[in-house]
């Protein structure tokens, strides 16, 4: 009830949330819980976000039962509704052909040799285990006009903690001259570098998860625009309200497209002196995997924990090490032996 409240109050002039609303429970495609679980002696209550459809309970989580944490939840649906938006950011009725600027991905080999990816499936990276340690993988990005005319690139990355990057390209967009290639960065200390990290964080790791999906996103336009429109930092480290912005004096489709992925207030009327500018977006979408480390199967009539929640008894038989795998790769080494879907599938 106190989430409910909030969300009837958090639009901009004082109303219900104009991106997110309570639906049914069989068609939301998130769900919120409120639960009190034992932690020690002591009992915490919890506001829990989930994805529906999500392999593993990667949640967002919020603490106590108050109208401020009431609040907090609602922002963070919020965050997470504009997240969504921008992960469906599509033009349909573009003229700009995908083949106009091109996207391409290449692995960077330890020895700094770069092999093409390619793209059209996604992406996966696995962790490789070199000197008793597992090592991520590095790869590169790389645009090139295509066209014959210049374009404003823009270059997100989405990652699956509902973060939104935006400065993958020099002043978080550039303009590309005809045949003009460009270089995804990252900050690297007081330098820039190409190599671009696939990894899990350890926090993440050390709970059990053994996938991390990412969405790198190309914008392309007609005109210059403003990607830090996009931009909002990943949950739960920090929430930022987006509020209200003014609308600034001229401004094109695309730009006003994207001050209304963060408010939905300033409707569909244009603006006297708009520019109308012509865009597409591509996604490549990126899996990143982590193995957990072996563990020895403990002896008979002990159990060994493989990971939060899931624990292996010892059989007087059997001497071994054993890892959990994520059901996809399983399926490729032993074939079609897959848990049913209605297990996989069910939220619960």
């Amino acid at each position: 009830d106190m989430v409910r409240a909030a969300l009837n109050t958090a639009g901009a002039d004082g109303g219900p949330s104009l991106l997110v609303k309570e639906g049914e429970r069989g068609k939301a495609d998130y769900r919120l819980q409120a639960t009190i679980v034992q932690k020690g002696l002591e009992e915490q209550e919890v506001y829990s976000i989930r994805r529906k459809a999500d392999a593993y309970p990667l949640a967002v989580d919020t603490f106590d039962f108050n109208d401020e944490s009431a609040n907090i939840v609602v922002d963070r649906l919020e965050h997470i509704a504009r997240w969504e938006r921008i992960a469906d950011l599509q033009n349909k009725t573009t003229e700009i052909s995908k083949d106009d600027v091109s996207i391409e991905v290449y692995l960077v080999h330890p020895g700094g040799e770069l092999e093409p990816l390619d793209t059209s499936k996604g992406l996966r990276f696995e962790y490789e285990q070199k000197d008793g340690e597992w090592k991520h993988q590095r790869f590169q990005v790389k645009l090139t006009n295509n066209g014959d005319r210049k374009f404003y690139c823009m270059l997100l990355d989405l990652s699956e903690d509902y973060l939104v990057y935006t400065s993958l390209l020099q002043g978080d967009g550039l303009w590309l001259e005809p045949g003009q290639e460009a270089w995804a960065h990252i900050p690297d200390g007081r330098a820039w570098r190409k190599e671009i990290d696939a990894f899990i964080p350890d926090k993440l790791h050390e709970q059990g998860v053994t996938e991390w999906k990412d969405i790198l996103k190309l914008i392309v336009s007609t005109e210059e625009c403003d990607a830090k429109l996009l931009s909002q930092d990943s949950l739960p480290v920090s929430v930022v309200s987006k509020g209200v912005r003014a609308l600034p004096p001229a401004m094109s489709t695309l730009q006003r497209l994207m001050y209304r992925v963060g408010n939905r207030t300033f409707g569909n009327a244009s603006v006297a002196n708009e520019t109308f500018v012509d865009w597409r977006t591509t996604s490549i979408n990126s899996t990143i995997y982590r193995p957990l480390d072996a563990v020895e199967v403990g002896i008979p009539g002990e159990t060994t924990e493989l990971t939060t929640g899931v624990k292996i008894s010892g059989h007087p038989s059997l001497s071994a090490k054993a890892r959990l795998m994520p059901l996809d790769k399983v399926g490729r080494e032993v074939g079609n032996l897959l848990t049913p879907g209605v297990f996989r599938n069910h939220p619960d």
